[in-house]
């Protein structure tokens, strides 16, 4: 049984939004599987991967990349909420973009220095490098797996415009079910299902 969840989610940039669904809906399920039993502790971290900052190291006479573990958290970074930057990875070419992270929720109870430590170690836990790649791996995970769901869909869902379009065929997303979901999808094989496939 997980004792302290802690989610790394894609940005989006609604973080409240996000804590009034998200959050609550992690609360909630936690809530239905533990019952009357102590209730885990959660963190929950939004990752930052594409935005137009950057860092470089500079010994006086050339301009680097920074080493990999390096973490920025002083001077740019908001004054009063628990965000920081960290460059996870060695550059093989080019500029590195270091990944930014907002700790949108700590009910844990992380310093930053452990946060970031955490953090740092699951950039390592990724299958496909040996050595630590932009965020950790369940991020990655994550994207990978929604990036294959649509071909385990037996007939794609159409967009609002399509819907319009053809009336009787389709389904307006915002009335889905979790069991039209279910419906919709083809079975992962059970040999295969409790491994990590889509790696």
């Amino acid at each position: 049984m997980v004792t302290s969840p802690t989610p790394y989610r894609s940005d989006e940039g609604h973080f409240q939004k996000i804590l009034d669904n998200e959050v609550q809906a992690l609360k909630n399920a936690c809530l239905e599987v533990y019952g009357n039993r102590p209730l885990p502790k959660i963190t929950f971290v939004i990752i930052k991967k594409s935005h137009n900052t950057r860092f470089f190291a500079y010994d006086g006479q050339r301009i680097t990349n920074m080493a990999a573990g390096t973490v920025i958290d002083t001077t740019i970074v908001h004054p009063r909420q628990f965000d920081f930057y960290l460059n996870s990875h060695a550059g093989a070419l080019g500029t590195n973009v270091c990944s930014y992270y907002h700790v949108l929720y700590n009910e844990i109870g992380f310093t930053s220095d452990e946060l970031q430590q955490l953090t740092f170690w699951l950039c390592h836990t990724d299958v496909r490098c040996t050595k630590a790649v932009k965020c950790p791996a369940a991020a990655r995970y994550a994207h990978t797996v929604a990036y294959h769901a649509r071909y385990f869909e037996k007939e794609p869902y159409q967009t609002t415009s399509q819907h319009h379009s053809n009336r009787d065929t389709t389904q307006d997303e915002d009335d889905l079910t979790l069991e039209d979901i279910k419906s919709n999808l083809i079975m992962v094989n059970k040999n295969v299902k409790n491994m990590m496939w889509f790696t």
